[in-house]
């Protein structure tokens, strides 16, 4: 006979289970099977089940962070959104109700409301209790398994816990809690968590300052997204400029800074092009010549044009010539082509001259690049590259790789170009840029792929972002297909050709189309384009079909 008997870890320290299942775990016929909680995919299949569909990710996602991997909590949660089953509920709130101090019962409420892991002297300055007194309980609530110390913190041992308990406050009562909080919180460095409990207390203007200071923050933790919101709460805190230091201008630049790096370049357009109207361009000239540069970087990356702010910036900045020689250097970026054919070659080396004379250690990167890309000469830009890692900048961090490829795409090594590629997609998902500049990034190790003869490691393998198309991409889908069925390429050798007129002559429009292909992600109009140019020949020799496939831009 076969005796099973289950029970909860966080029970096994009472009175009566203790002892007993210390004596029959000695006992050598006694064996202990450690349940794990489900897992993501586990929960997936779940939910599959038991729905009759394959449910998104997201609410896959959500189902695990909320049930924590417990099946049964997965399979209540399973039809009620948010909101918490009530029959779940009883079962979640009989431990806190039978608290037998109403001092314990608050305190739990109180945790409940800081919504995650809290500070004991935080939780001391919301409770209003003496350091010895709020011990005494909170040794009492972890005793009962109801909290958990995380690291220095205190936690519910389960999320739904904390989710009932909160749920069962009364209105009123959860307005206060989260008044004491952001009282609490005002002084404190941490924008984002006072943003969300003056929310909740019904602070507006206390919210909006605070979450445009935890916009500020994200972008310095990689969350630039985040910074492109601050403008929109920017425009609701009353009197603005005096609460945030900061005026309409400085708010546009730093939104355009941030959509210069998620990749939503129209957008940045748009906002650069507001902050010039705000801002009068001969009493601060500086400002408005940062905005056109940022402008024109911006028009450049997306359609190849932009020339023109920066000879407009170069005309507000003053008669200094080291000043004016960095323009060039500025103005060349891109993919080591766009914005530099337009300039005359003497003026990027003056740049870069000039960024080492005056020490701007940025405008010497974009120099080196400028001048690098020209003389197609790896060792400047692996100077670029060294001096960018130093300034820790994520554009030119990102910028760099992007031209070395491009670079080594002209010299004929196409592997390299590869390799270069994949190191600056390893930088952007470092930088948390993996779906806008890595995947601009992504396109030049496509360029690569299929210039070696490899277009179908394009869309498989270890490249899924090239699957997505990049916002802002400057080709449309169908435009590139109609330029992929346009192409044609010689036969494979051995067949017979499919028409007369295949000449030398196509080759480059084939090697463009596939760039083209590449640049929208679109893995049927790449095959389509590829299928008919790599397997006629490997690989694509140096060349007209090479500089085509790295001049084009689509």
């Amino acid at each position: 006979m076969l005796l099973a008997a289950t029970y909860r870890p966080a029970e096994a320290d009472g009175a009566r289970l203790g002892p007993l299942l210390s004596e029959r775990a000695r006992g050598r016929r006694t064996a202990t099977v450690r349940l794990d909680p489900l897992t993501e995919p586990d929960i997936g299949r779940q939910l599959a089940a038991m729905l009759g569909t394959r449910p998104d990710a997201a609410a896959v996602r959500r189902a695990h962070a909320r049930s924590d991997g417990n099946p049964l909590f997965v399979e209540a949660l399973a039809r009620t959104g948010e909101r918490t089953p009530d029959g779940m509920r009883d079962l979640l709130l009989y431990g806190p109700r039978s608290l037998p101090a109403p001092w314990s019962t608050t305190l739990l409420a109180t945790v409940s409301v800081a919504g995650g892991v809290v500070d004991p002297r935080l939780l001391s300055d919301v409770a209003r209790l003496p350091a010895a007194e709020l011990d005494a309980l909170l040794r009492r609530l972890v005793d009962r398994s109801l909290l958990v110390t995380v690291g220095d913190g205190y936690d519910f041992r389960h999320g739904l816990i904390r989710h009932a308990v909160y749920e069962d406050l009364l209105p009123g009562e959860r307005v206060r809690l989260h008044g004491r909080y952001a009282d609490a919180l005002r002084h404190a460095d941490a924008p984002a968590d006072l943003a969300a409990h003056a929310h909740a207390a019904g602070d507006h203007v206390a919210t909006r300052a605070s979450r445009y200071r935890a916009a500020d923050r994200a972008y310095r933790t990689y969350a630039y997204t985040e910074r492109l919101r601050m403008l929109d709460v920017w425009d609701r805190v009353p009197d603005a400029a005096a609460r945030l230091g900061v005026d309409r201008v400085d708010v546009l630049t730093a939104a355009v800074e941030s959509a210069i790096l998620t990749g939503d370049y129209a957008r940045g357009i748009e906002l650069a092009t507001a902050g010039l109207a705000a801002v009068d361009e001969r009493a601060d000239a500086g400002r408005a010549a940062l905005l056109l540069e940022h402008r024109g970087r911006l028009s450049i990356r997306l359609h190849g044009t932009g020339i023109g702010d920066f000879e407009r910036a170069l005309a507000l900045l003053p008669d200094d010539p080291d000043k004016r020689a960095a323009g060039p250097a500025a103005g060349h970026d891109g993919d080591g082509s766009a914005g530099g054919d337009r300039h005359d070659p003497r003026g990027v080396r003056r740049g870069a001259g000039c960024g080492r004379r005056t020490g701007d250690p940025t405008v010497t990167v974009r120099g080196l690049l400028g001048v690098g890309a020209r003389r197609r000469d790896l060792d400047l830009l692996a100077e670029a590259g060294t001096l960018a890692e130093r300034l820790d900048t994520p554009d030119l961090l990102l910028t760099v790789p992007m031209y070395e490829a491009a670079t080594r795409t002209r010299l004929g090594d196409h592997a390299g170009a590869v390799a270069a590629a994949r190191d600056g997609i390893r930088r952007a998902r470092r930088l948390g840029l993996a779906r806008s500049r890595g995947a601009e990034i992504a396109w030049h190790a496509a360029r690569g792929l299929i210039l070696t003869g490899r277009p179908r490691r394009c869309w498989t393998g270890r490249w899924p972002t090239i699957r997505r198309r990049r916002p802002g991409s400057p080709c449309g889908s169908s435009s590139a297909g109609s330029r992929c069925g346009a192409a044609t390429c010689p036969p494979r050798p051995g067949r017979p050709p499919r028409s007369s007129g295949s000449t030398p002559t196509t080759r480059p429009r084939c090697s463009r189309a596939m760039s083209c292909c590449a640049c929208t992600r679109s893995p049927r109009a790449t095959r389509s384009a590829a299928t008919r140019s790599s397997t006629a020949r490997s690989p694509i020799p140096r060349g007209s079909a090479t500089t085509a496939a790295t001049r084009g831009r689509c």
